[in-house]
């Protein structure tokens, strides 16, 4: 691919525009299966955007998706979209009245309501044990949940960020573990990404399944909420 375009997309929310370009980010639907190293399946996840529904105001903002649990199928997203300075919403879970699922112009998921979430939490790029938000999907929704990974993430390992963005686009960022522990799956990039609006995407392993939840990300490394605190976290609902 040797033309580049330039795409400009309007983060509402953020209320501020990014730039990305497809020569470096390669999209979904541009992977071939033995490219991508994952099963044809992922493109049927249920990943989308967050519309946040609160007594006061309507905002769109950050991923979120379903995994698949013993409790049925859950929503779940990073917990500083609602908290704190990076969210810049300041608006506990409680305040919550409802969230949808987007992508695009559709709508995946609807009336989804707050289960579980820290009372604070921010985007840090040091800690990442308690950035999660828990959701209940109102039964009869279809959706395509994430399988949770049988390990954890381990050093070296090669995992892809899943993201998807307010227009419907989606796109797979290939990292690399370099360390694992309960303060987060730490990561290094081996393409550029969108960083912001990266909040809440999935960190999927070679068979699709979910590594952890990515929060933050820097110049070329990330971090991610990793798979055992999700685990607590769904084993204490």
């Amino acid at each position: 691919m040797n033309k580049s375009y330039l795409f400009l997309i309007l983060l509402v929310g953020f209320g501020s525009y990014y730039h990305f370009n497809n020569k470096e980010v390669v999209y979904l639907e541009e992977y071939s299966q033995s490219e991508a190293q994952l099963p044809p399946e992922v493109d049927q996840i249920s990943i989308g955007n967050l519309k946040i529904y609160t007594e006061s105001r309507i905002i769109t903002a950050g991923n979120a998706f379903p995994i698949s649990s013993p409790y049925g199928n859950i929503l779940v997203s990073a917990a500083h979209i609602f908290l704190g300075p990076f969210g810049g919403f300041g608006d506990p879970l409680s305040n919550i009245e409802s969230v949808e699922l987007i992508s695009g112009q559709n709508a995946l998921i609807t009336n989804a309501i707050p289960l579980s979430g820290p009372s604070y939490s921010t985007c840090s790029m040091t800690d990442a044990r308690n950035d999660l938000a828990f959701f209940s999907i109102p039964p009869g929704q279809v959706t395509r949940a994430i399988e949770l990974a049988d390990e954890p993430a381990l050093p070296g390992q090669k995992l892809w960020i899943y993201c998807s963005y307010p227009n419907g686009q989606k796109n797979l960022t290939e990292v690399v573990v370099t360390k694992s522990s309960n303060f987060g799956v730490f990561y290094n990039l081996q393409a550029p990404i969108k960083r912001n609006g990266s909040s809440g995407c999935p960190l999927l392993n070679s068979a699709g399944q979910l590594q952890g939840v990515n929060v933050c990300i820097g110049p070329d490394m990330g971090i991610a909420v990793p798979l055992e605190n999700i685990d607590n976290f769904l084993s204490e609902l």
